[in-house]
């Protein structure tokens, strides 16, 4: 059986040397979605906090996913 492991952590910006590390385990015959709810205004203050701060965003790299422009083959009328 394959197996894979997610794992992510997270920081209480309130509590800086508490850390929550959570971890999702799936098998290859598994299929789902999974949601989570992200709180961006912990994520800035952390950020401004923590050495790497925006180090290593690539802002760059959603500009096209950002872009409203509509090419083809999608453009609908």
């Amino acid at each position: 059986m394959k197996t894979f492991r997610v794992a992510t952590v997270q920081y209480n910006c309130s509590e800086p040397d508490q850390k929550l590390n959570t971890i999702m385990l799936a098998d290859h015959m598994s299929e789902g979605i999974f949601i989570a709810e992200f709180n961006l205004d912990e994520i800035r203050k952390y950020r401004n906090k923590e050495m790497m701060g925006n180090t290593f965003r690539k802002v760059k790299a959603y500009k096209d996913l950002l872009s409203e422009i509509v090419e083809e083959p999608f453009i609908r009328e």
